[in-house]
């Protein structure tokens, strides 16, 4: 069977499975209910933070900057669940090259790191206008430049999710492979290629507070697309050590 037949119904099955997996324990009234009442909550706070003093609710963006750490998370818990699953030797048995196999799953997170990243801005920017609107006046200038800031903070969060993906990979395979003892170094190296990263952001990135719209703003340097391009070697080089360890020192 050609591969492409293989790896994107692999590619929907591990975007399934994150959906899947959520509902196992909750029933559908009892996740509606939490859903009222967080949305209730939420809402009040906002209103009465609002209705108090001027909130600044462009700071709720930086909400954003956990998509890198939910893209390991899931990348992480989208490779246990074949040993959690009891599924590890028919997915190692599939016609297709271990490279193939941990890029679908890769493809798989950064589809649902991109699904949580345009809820957490819909969410954001809802109760942003919603504010503004409360506190007035509601100036639309004012409100598009809110939005196109989240746009902003948005891009800068997934722009690290390639390499944080690829790295929870790397490391949940690691810890099931006879490198497991190498497992510190690659924690090492992890950090060290973050804190590198968050030094130079500085560089391509302009922050501030406008007085006059208690808002935060955010510019971007045409030059982050060098960080961008770098996240994205960076994963495919964590992917294919991943796929050379799942091939030659896997432990089953």
């Amino acid at each position: 069977m050609p591969v492409k037949h293989i790896f994107w119904p692999l590619v929907r099955q591990d975007f399934k499975w994150q959906h899947k997996s959520d509902r196992v324990r909750m029933s559908r009234p009892w996740r509606i209910a939490y859903a009222i009442a967080i949305t209730m909550v939420i809402v009040g706070l906002t209103t009465y933070g609002s209705l108090v003093g001027h909130t600044l609710i462009s700071a709720a963006w930086y909400i954003v900057l956990s998509l890198p750490w939910i893209a390991f998370g899931t990348s992480i818990a989208s490779v246990k669940h074949e040993w959690k699953n009891g599924t590890v030797g028919w997915w190692l048995s599939l016609p297709i090259s271990r490279l193939q196999l941990l890029t679908s799953k890769f493809v798989a997170a950064l589809f649902r790191v991109v699904l949580i990243g345009c809820g957490l801005y819909c969410v954001i920017g809802v109760l942003g206008l919603y504010t503004m609107a409360l506190q007035g006046p509601f100036h639309t200038d004012v409100a598009g430049q809110f939005l196109l800031t989240g746009v902003q903070w948005v891009m800068l969060a997934m722009a690290a999710a390639p390499f944080a993906s690829a790295f929870g990979m790397l490391f949940v395979i690691a810890r099931s492979s006879k490198v497991r003892p190498a497992v510190p170094l690659i924690w090492i190296i992890f950090v060290a290629i973050w804190w590198v990263a968050f030094s130079q952001i500085s560089r391509f990135i302009q922050t501030g507070y406008r007085r006059d719209t208690h808002a935060l703003y955010l510019n971007l340097s045409p030059n982050l697309v060098y960080l961008l391009l770098a996240s994205w070697i960076l994963a495919y080089l964590l992917i294919r050590v991943a796929a050379r360890v799942l091939d030659r020192h896997l432990t089953l």
